[in-house]
């Protein structure tokens, strides 16, 4: 479900509609954005991946937050950042 969700909410729908391009699911015919209730369920899908997506982040902010103020130094390894790096560049290009 999280996979979905993440998917859905990186799908905007309306670039692609002006193109004549449509989303159908293909699994099951849950998600078929020709019809109006199928746009509504990309449209609350989309919506839940977003608010999955500002909760999260909450959260982590919180933590980061909290072990501050406890005195652990976060950080992590040099390896790690330069893969983050080499993430960041890839989205870029």
């Amino acid at each position: 479900m999280r996979l979905c969700l993440r998917v859905l909410s990186k799908i905007s729908t309306r670039p692609l509609r002006q193109r004549g391009v449509d989303f159908k699911s293909l699994q099951d015919d849950a998600i078929d954005t020709t019809t109006a209730s199928g746009e509504l369920m990309f449209m609350i899908f989309s919506a839940l991946a977003q608010f999955e997506r500002r909760l999260i982040q909450e959260r982590t902010r919180a933590g980061l937050t909290a072990a501050r103020a406890r005195g652990r130094t976060l950080s992590i390894s040099k390896a790690t950042f330069y893969r983050y790096l080499a993430l960041a560049e890839k989205d870029k290009a």
